[in-house]
């Protein structure tokens, strides 16, 4: 059965990045969630990727971006070359 994170340990630094404008990825809350969830990790309205893209880029396995927009997929698309 899924043990569930406890959040709250998490809230204020999301919070803190969240309100800096961009998401800072590299060796923050994010990537360490991403790399404690025990399975998939989808992204609702993924954008352009920029939190997509750069957990993929440092390794999150099994991880999926969902968009709506078809500027921000191709935009996205563009960033990973």
């Amino acid at each position: 059965m899924f043990d569930p994170i406890d959040l709250s340990a998490y809230a204020d630094a999301v919070l803190d990045e969240l309100a800096s404008g961009e998401p800072q990825i590299d060796g923050t809350i994010l990537l360490d969630l991403a790399r404690q969830t025990p399975g998939p990790i989808l992204e609702l309205g993924c954008g352009y990727g920029r939190i997509t893209i750069p957990l993929a880029q440092r390794g999150v396995q099994d991880l999926t971006g969902l968009e709506l927009s078809a500027p921000s997929l191709a935009y996205a698309r563009a960033r990973t070359g």
